[in-house]
């Protein structure tokens, strides 16, 4: 999943990698593998200092941000989707061939030659490997790294330095420059991403530019903040806790297919909003809601918190429409997110069973993110055998997002309740069960899945819940389009089927004022969730080729 920022000062006397750095704290649970922060004032060269581990492993000394100076700068943590993390992997690069360009993207950096089973939509380049082919030909200096954020920077950069060439002699604004290059970008990468860049090679002309997909999938705010009159101060980032723990209010989302200059320094002139592609309606992703952002954010008005409390009441009453609340003694959750929390509270509550931290948690060992630490995370969990000795014991999970290794945690918490002494272990899971590319069939599903995992039953919150759930989160019924495919999850409510009649509701997403330009508040609705990783209905073109390319022929479905 990754997470951005970009932060402009008011004052260029000011140092901005403190406060980045506690952006990239803010961000740390949408990446553990690296961190990385560039600054520059736009009267000198960029400075970089990025390595692999934890935001403090790379910034905890006193002196870790010594050098980093400037009023500008940008910072980015890294998810990875492989299971090896490389240090020429870590962001932000530096372009090449384009000197005072620095870049950061929501991506999970998988390398072009190697694409595992994944989800699509976090941050991917779908057709990366045609846009590597043609800078190759243009004999342009492409990557050294082979990802994805590589290859979008590489193809701005030379979009960048060809409007240049084609203006030489006479000087263009940044802004002038930018533009064609977005053009660029929006029409030639396929698939998810939210990026931010900072060009410090224009002195007077100098800022951050911040961007969004088209179809809005990957999450991106900005805001602003006046500590001091007529000082105003300008952040972007992936969620809005980032900006609300530094103080910076009017936050507002980034539009789909909208990009975002903030001059540097933005004392004389506002921030200006280029509507790069034409306005459309959208859907953010649901990942992002179940999984990935931290509970404090809104994102597209969606509150992530409200939205987790009505998955654990939804999947509540699908466990009462099959009957099994009945045999039900004590709901557990699976520590080490905060949705199975969250839902687990709400659930019990709606069901009106006991809440048992049943499952205690070792806060010394790291939050697993690789293989290696997977194996590890095994020794955190330890159960409370007082608490499941002898009881029917439901537990609430959310990591059937995370494929067979979700599957895998899912079946040592199981064993490990059931030599703690439960009598009988049924499985809720917030997280429909991921479909596409299994071996699973439509029909027997959570059989399949109970007897993979050893528990005596399992419930998936249908996709149609899950989506409805998340519209909920901003006080809204959920629109018609796009629906989920028949059939998904266990025990979907009744009310499903009459919410999918209903007329979608147009959402405007306002726009901060001061508005700079008149495309800065064009018509966009949100008009639903992408749900494709479950439903397999993805909102971007090529998603179906990317996934057979890195994992050969689908199921059935």
């Amino acid at each position: 999943m990754c997470g951005i920022a970009g932060l402009v000062l008011g004052a260029r006397a000011d140092s901005a990698a403190p406060e980045l750095l506690e952006t990239a704290l803010s961000l740390q649970h949408r990446g553990q593998e690296a961190a990385g922060i560039a600054c520059a004032s736009g009267q000198g060269p960029t400075r970089l200092k990025k390595g692999l581990g934890l935001v403090l492993d790379v910034f905890g000394d006193d002196d870790s941000l010594d050098g980093l100076s400037g009023s500008m700068g940008i910072c980015h943590v890294r998810y990875s989707t492989t299971p090896t993390s490389l240090p020429d992997e870590t962001q932000p690069f530096h372009a090449v061939g384009l000197e005072g360009l620095t870049f950061a993207h929501v991506c999970s950096n998988i390398p072009l030659h190697s694409i595992p089973i994944n989800h699509p939509q976090n941050g991917q380049i779908l057709n990366a490997h045609t846009l590597c082919e043609e800078l190759e030909e243009t004999l342009y200096p492409v990557i050294s790294s082979p990802s994805s954020s590589e290859a979008l920077l590489a193809l701005l950069a030379r979009s960048i330095r060809q409007t240049r060439q084609n203006h030489a002699p006479r000087p263009l604004s940044t802004l002038s420059t930018l533009r064609p290059a977005l053009e660029t970008i929006y029409s030639h990468c396929l698939g998810s991403y939210a990026c931010v860049a900072m060009l410090s090679d224009s002195p007077g002309d100098s800022g951050i530019i911040t961007f969004r997909d088209a179809s809005g999938l990957k999450p991106l705010v900005w805001g602003r903040r006046e500590l001091h009159p007529g000082q105003t101060d300008y952040m972007c980032a992936s969620e809005s806790i980032a900006l609300d723990r530094l103080g910076f209010d009017h936050i507002t989302d980034v539009l789909p297919g909208q990009a975002i200059f903030f001059p540097s320094p933005p004392t004389t002139t506002p921030p200006t909003v280029m509507q790069i592609v034409p306005p459309r309606s959208y859907t953010p992703d649901l990942v992002e809601f179940l999984s990935f952002a931290h509970p404090d954010s809104s994102m597209d008005g969606i509150n992530v918190h409200a939205a987790r409390k009505n998955m654990g009441i939804r999947l509540a009453a699908t466990i009462r429409s099959l009957d099994l609340h009945t045999t039900i003694d004590t709901v557990v959750p699976i520590p080490d997110t905060s949705t199975s929390m969250t839902s687990a509270l709400a659930l019990a509550s709606s069901l009106g069973k006991p809440f048992s931290m049943g499952l205690c948690t070792d806060r010394y060992i790291s939050r697993p993110s690789t293989p290696a630490q997977r194996q590890r995370a095994r020794r955190k969990l330890t159960p409370i055998r007082s608490e499941i000795r002898g009881k029917n014991i439901l537990l609430v999970d959310d990591s059937f997002i995370r494929g067979s290794g979700g599957r895998r945690r899912s079946r040592s918490v199981v064993r490990m309740v059931r030599k703690a002494g439960a009598k009988r272990v049924v499985l809720g899971s917030v997280a429909p069960m991921v479909r596409v590319g299994r071996g699973y069939g439509v029909g027997g599903v959570e059989r399949e899945v109970a007897r993979e995992v050893g528990c005596d039953e399992v419930v998936f919150l249908g996709v149609r819940d899950l989506v409805e759930v998340c519209w909920r989160g901003r006080g809204l019924s959920p629109s018609t389009s796009p629906n989920p495919s028949e059939g998904e999850g266990k025990g979907e409510s009744e009310s499903e089927s009459q919410s999918q009649s209903q007329t979608p509701i147009p959402i405007p997403i306002p726009i901060p004022s001061p508005s700079p330009t008149p495309e800065a508040a064009p018509d966009v609705k949100l008009t639903g969730i992408e749900h494709g990783v479950f439903s397999g209905e993805y909102v971007t073109d090529g998603v179906e080729e990317f996934i057979n390319r890195g994992m050969g022929p689908t199921s059935s479905q």
